[in-house]
């Protein structure tokens, strides 16, 4: 488990720390893993850190990049120094909120920080917010509502929202299989390809760019390439390089399983059959934009009671 990346904070030889100083480092370092793995950027990630060691008296120093942090604690000449290996999970916003709540907690001294680490132990141990066969559903009307915001009728968003299930299906077995979940976008994307530009000879003519590119906005890199902008633009440029060439590559990956079914469709059943997209009432669209960021809750995990704000928003 990730939470038991460390059972004891010991001081090095010579090395001294202050009463309750090996409790405040080691709930600093849970802290540190728990918001990068659930999606905090490096500059706001160092940000919390620096406020969190400077509230409980110690000296430290933070660098983090997409799949590590370092911590340095103690004056500068006598040192500390941790390496933590991260493997950058999903974007979890119900316990990003979890993990601020304790945070502030701590810092506020209302609980002291060896609490404060059973706290954020209890928290990554937590079960899943939404079930599985709420988040699939959820992958289906996020891509139905991105077809209807592309101009899609009622055909294409019938046949995104069938490619946004296949994808949260997809997604499900990935979570149990490593192997799988190494290459789910790739996959993902040939799949819902080659059922998008198949469809069309068996229910007719529609329009399959249209459904492929709503049912693949699940797989969209977009977060991580806001934060790579956002970690450039603050000048951490070793996390924002690389969170971008990530996301560059991801984008790659995507299009290579979107040509690959493609290609493979039309060896089997010839050119896809395609038409222009019969528009659906103005109405629609205030449906889509209600049903988009219910979707979005739920793939992101956000807390329900957040749900009302994010649709606002």
């Amino acid at each position: 488990m990730a939470s038991q990346f460390i059972a004891e904070v010991v001081p090095a030889p010579g090395q001294v720390y202050a009463p309750g100083a090996q409790d405040a480092i080691g709930f600093i370092l849970r802290l540190g893993r728990s918001l990068h793995t659930y999606g905090y950027a490096a500059h706001r990630l160092e940000q919390v850190l620096d406020q969190a060691t400077n509230q409980l008296g110690l000296t430290g120093q933070f660098f983090s990049t997409p799949t590590s942090i370092f911590a340095s604690f103690g004056p500068q000449d006598n040192q500390r120094t941790f390496l933590i290996r991260v493997e950058p999970g999903e974007v979890d916003l119900g316990r990003l909120a979890m993990l601020d709540g304790v945070t502030i907690k701590v810092l506020h001294g209302n609980i002291s920080p060896a609490v404060g680490s059973q706290e954020i132990e209890a928290i990554l141990n937590s079960p899943e917010r939404y079930g599985r066969v709420l988040t699939t559903l959820a992958f289906g009307l996020a891509s139905a509502s991105a077809s209807r915001f592309l101009g899609g009728g009622l055909r294409e968003v019938e046949i995104s929202s069938l490619l946004g299930l296949v994808i949260g299906l997809l997604a499900l077995v990935a979570g149990k299989r490593p192997a799988l979940g190494r290459v789910f976008e790739p996959v993902a994307a040939f799949a819902a390809s080659l059922l998008a530009a198949s469809a069309g000879h068996w229910i007719g003519p529609y329009s399959v760019y249209n459904a492929t590119l709503a049912g693949l906005i699940v797989l969209i890199p977009g977060f991580t390439l806001t934060v790579a902008m956002t970690e450039l633009s603050t000048r951490h440029l070793v996390s924002g390089t690389a969170r971008l060439t990530g996301a560059f590559v991801l984008f790659l990956t995507i299009a290579f399983g979107v040509a690959l079914g493609s290609r493979i469709s039309s060896e089997f059943f010839g050119p896809s059959v395609i038409a222009e997209a019969i528009a659906l009432p103005s109405w629609t669209g205030m449906i889509a934009l209600v049903t988009a960021p219910l979707a979005f809750t739920v793939l992101l995990r956000a807390h329900p009671r957040d749900a009302i704000w994010i649709v606002l928003t």
